[in-house]
């Protein structure tokens, strides 16, 4: 029974999300907002009054990777306690960080896969954190373990601020030296390294590459397998496209320090060096999404980033202790229907990353592939996907990250 009602739900989402018209299709893979009003500058201001106003998670709340979700719990926009419906998720999402709906529907989705007590219809409910004890059935079928429990999955190696699992044993706290790199790297792509830093896209496409190599020289398990890869681009193209502040003067957005450091739950400790705070990620007063009429789709951003930084492309994985890196041959791992070279043509991009899902999928859920072609299929234009009669699953194989835990 899981199979049909979890595909049912997951159309049924799929087809809200396509008869919303606020949201248009996408022409370009990083728009740009066209010239901001006062009055247009209102309609982007997020609340964090009231019942938004901002307060600090509890020992008995939930929290995990994610430092959008645990914004917006520890805001009220999704509950408090961390534990959410998938598709309250799904639109917060979009109204508070301005996530266009291909690239909110499809993390909903996964998210709602991987870390969701599919058992409870139609909520579909899954923690932002660790796993929390479930309905009788749900235990039966298996408990939901939440987001600190999906990595390969949702949660991946290369994040830009947390240490992978296999390095550090720890994933899904912020390592504030991890996050200072990046503020580091953001300075130096400005003139003066001023506070308000345009939101480059140019500068988290080198700090992915950075972070690969972290990965590469310190994680002896690192696994960046084809759904890895797509996430973890996914996860860089965010910071600028859905966490810098709007103004009048910034339509495209500016990338604060002090705003990101709030957003990721960072201050200077007694020792003037940033620390984590568990729990106390806030949106940052006076802080402006992206206009609604040009939402931000990070899916749309990947073939840019593969583009200007192949390294990002390069699937693989460390094959025996670090430093051990071994690419994966995608022409023979997908028989022969896509190539490195294939994936920057037309929309190959996209339909890899649909099709690559089945990787991790399990294989009881045998429509997820289906479901998410069907989403994306709405919003890109023209997607026609290569026939697939499959992957050459034996070839991921080699790679003990994967081997671990997929």
């Amino acid at each position: 029974m899981r199979v049909p009602l979890l595909a049912s739900y997951l159309f049924i989402l799929s087809s809200c999300a396509s008869g919303w018209g606020t949201f248009p299709v996408l022409r370009s893979r990083h728009p740009a907002s066209r010239a901001a009003t006062e009055f247009e500058l209102s309609g982007q201001l997020i609340d964090v009054t009231g019942p938004h106003e901002y307060m600090a998670a509890t020992n008995d709340d939930l929290r995990g990777p994610c430092p959008g979700l645990n914004a917006l719990a520890n805001h009220g926009y999704i509950p408090r306690n961390g534990f959410v419906c998938l598709l309250d998720a799904f639109f917060v999402s979009q109204s508070v960080f301005g996530f266009a709906v291909d690239a909110a529907s499809v993390v909903s989705a996964l998210a709602g896969l991987y870390a969701s007590d599919i058992t409870e219809l139609p909520c579909l409910p899954f923690s932002i954190g660790g796993p929390t004890p479930r309905t009788l059935l749900g235990i039966i079928l298996g408990e939901s373990v939440g987001l600190n429990g999906t990595h390969n999955q949702f949660e991946t190696d290369t994040s830009p601020t947390r240490c992978d699992l296999y390095e550090c044993g720890e994933n899904s706290i912020v390592q504030p030296d991890i996050l200072q790199n990046l503020l580091d790297l953001f300075a130096q792509n400005q003139p003066g390294g001023q506070n308000q830093m345009k939101a480059d896209f140019d500068t988290v496409g080198q700090h992915h590459v950075n972070r690969i190599q972290h990965s590469i020289e310190n994680n002896p398990y690192f696994f960046y397998g084809p759904v890895q890869m797509a996430v973890s681009c996914v996860v860089h193209l965010v910071i600028p496209g859905a966490m810098a502040n709007h103004s009048a003067s910034n339509p495209d957005g500016y990338i604060s320090p002090e705003g990101l450091k709030s957003l990721y739950g960072v201050a200077p400790g007694p020792d003037g060096k940033l620390k984590y705070n568990w729990g106390t990620e806030q949106i940052p007063p006076n802080w402006y999404r992206r206009p609604l009429d040009a939402p931000y789709s990070p899916l749309l951003g990947l073939v840019d980033m593969w583009t200007n930084y192949p390294q990002t492309l390069i699937i693989g994985g460390n094959t025996n202790g670090i430093n051990t890196f071994a690419p994966l041959d995608i022409g023979d791992f997908t028989n022969g229907v896509y190539s490195t070279a294939a994936l920057l043509e037309g929309n190959n991009a996209a339909c890899f990353v649909v099709q690559a899902v089945q990787v991790l999928i399990p294989s009881i859920l045998e429509n997820v592939e289906a479901i998410l072609t069907n989403v994306l299929a709405k919003y890109t234009p023209n997607l026609a996907c290569p026939e697939l009669q499959g992957f050459k699953m034996a070839l991921l194989e080699q790679y003990p990250g994967y081997m671990l835990k997929h």
